[in-house]
């Protein structure tokens, strides 16, 4: 280098001062592994606090049915329950058909001579008498007590019952018979007795049923509570006894059926079956008297309550015995409606007639006596 600055003349100074830093160089290549460093010392072994207690979780899906239980032990017997109460009374039971004539039976023993008179007084002929009695009840359904028939005693006259009611048990009256002819007329004549020695009388739900007076013009379906106003409402009776029983024959037509050979007319009427109020009924049996009344009114009856009223309600039904109808079979249950009471004596209810039997000609049946001449 001398040789050269000698020969280029070139003059070389001192070094300079040292230099500014430059700038940081680009990264190096990457270095080789380094060796492994030392193993650190073990954990302790104590254990750490529990954490804080976590947010409540969702309900979990509802679990599967179980299987059936075992069945359980028998129980043991219960208590004996109340009473119930009594049960309407059932329907009349049809007359069966009379028997067969039976056979004649063996002749008697002649009887042995009896002893002589004294008296020479000539035998009696035997008499007509019927020493039965008969005893039934009739009712005008006006405001004039009916007149018993020939040969017959009348024994009371009074007001016409058809029913009792007390709550829903009904006492219904057979219309031929003595019971439905009251001689005192009250709205309410029932008394109610309790073990213990409690008695009632009044009460709401009694009520009671009269035959009606047709000849009166019905009022409005109002309440009556005055006992003046209701009683010419009330038909009128009499309880006849008598040596004939009356028999009742009912046309089934528009036609009044004729009383057999032997038996003359008492009354000719219609076919009465009963009243009906709600679920109670007051049936008339078709061999009575009470089922041939001699005025077809519509109402036929009049209710009483226990609040002390009376009136004419139009939820009461009567039901009459209707006469044959020609009716094509397709045509049954499409019913028959009837408006007027022409109309409805004329094509719907049946016809009645009351007999009793003939006396004979040349002598009377007397209650009690032999037959005595007219």
């Amino acid at each position: 280098m001398e040789n050269n600055t000698d020969i280029l003349n070139i003059y070389v100074g001192e070094p300079g001062e040292l230099g500014e830093e430059g700038a940081q160089g680009p990264p190096g290549d990457q270095g080789e592994r380094g060796p492994s460093g030392l193993k650190g010392q073990p954990g302790t072994s104590e254990k750490g606090q529990p954490g804080p207690s976590g947010e409540k979780g969702q309900p979990g899906l509802a679990g599967a049915r179980g299987e059936s239980g075992m069945k359980g032990m028998l129980g043991e017997d219960g208590l004996d329950g109340e009473v119930g109460s009594k049960g309407d009374e059932g329907i009349a039971a049809v007359n069966g058909d009379q028997g067969e004539k039976g056979d004649q039976g063996e002749a008697g023993k002649i009887g042995g001579d009896g002893e002589a008179g004294g008296c020479n007084c000539p035998l009696q002929e035997p008499s007509n008498c019927n020493c039965d009695t008969h005893i039934f009840a009739i009712h005008s359904q006006t405001g004039e007590v009916p007149s018993c028939p020939d040969n017959h005693k009348t024994l009371w006259t009074g007001h016409s019952l058809m029913s009792y009611v007390a709550g829903s048990v009904p006492a219904e009256q057979n219309l031929g018979l003595s019971g439905s002819c009251s001689e005192m007329f009250d709205v309410m004549q029932i008394l109610g007795c309790q073990n213990g020695g409690t008695c009632w009388s009044g009460s709401r739900s009694d009520r009671s049923y009269w035959l009606a007076n047709g000849d009166l013009e019905q009022e409005e379906p109002k309440p009556m509570n005055n006992i003046d106003i209701i009683t010419p409402y009330i038909s009128k009776c009499a309880v006849c006894m008598g040596t004939q029983l009356p028999i009742v024959k009912h046309s089934l037509s528009d036609e009044v059926p004729e009383c057999d050979a032997g038996y003359g007319p008492v009354y000719e009427g219609f076919s009465y079956l009963m009243g009906g109020t709600g679920r109670v009924g007051m049936g008339q049996k078709l061999d009575s008297m009470g089922s041939c009344l001699t005025s077809m009114t519509i109402p036929t009856f009049i209710e009483c309550n226990g609040r002390g009223t009376c009136s004419f309600y139009t939820n009461n039904v009567d039901y009459w015995l209707a006469q044959t109808q020609e009716i094509q079979p397709a045509m049954w249950g499409m019913g028959s409606v009837y408006d007027g009471k022409s109309d409805i004596i004329n094509k719907g209810i049946a016809r009645c007639v009351v007999c009793l039997k003939s006396a004979p000609a040349n002598k009377m049946y007397q209650l009690g006596g032999g037959g005595i001449k007219k």
